[in-house]
């Protein structure tokens, strides 16, 4: 009844316009369209790991080459391996072990961030820098 009626004086059909445009801007994307190519993700980021508990955290960087290598350096390790696409998703590859991660854009600065979790251990959150 009430379609009928919104049909009947036309504001349906203007309505479906404002209610696309409220929900693109209330609801933004935020994970990308997938990673392409090596390239779009080479450089160095910095961020943070976080214990699941939020107890405590501490500084990561990793550093990822345009071939596909990479080094990832914290208080607590060091390790080495390869960056592997696969599904637009970005898989860090070392020694048997795999880990996904997810290339976001910030919703308010726009910049690439590198989100990911280490099973039960905890998240990390890296940030582009160059």
């Amino acid at each position: 009844m009430f379609w009928k009626w919104l049909a009947r004086n036309g504001v349906y059909l203007a309505a479906a316009p404002l209610l696309v445009a409220l929900m693109a801007v209330t609801f933004p994307p935020r994970l990308t369209d997938g990673v392409k190519h090596l390239i779009d993700v080479a450089g160095l980021w910095e961020g943070r790991f976080t214990w699941p508990d939020q107890s405590r955290s501490y500084p990561i960087s990793l550093s990822i080459r345009p071939d596909g290598g990479y080094v990832f350096d914290s208080v607590h390790r060091s390790t080495k391996g390869v960056v592997v696409l696969e599904r637009g998703r970005v898989l860090l590859r070392r020694e048997g072990l795999v880990r996904g991660v997810s290339l976001y854009r910030g919703l308010s600065s726009g910049k690439a961030v590198l989100l990911g979790r280490n099973g039960d251990f905890g998240t990390y959150l890296l940030n582009k820098v160059n």
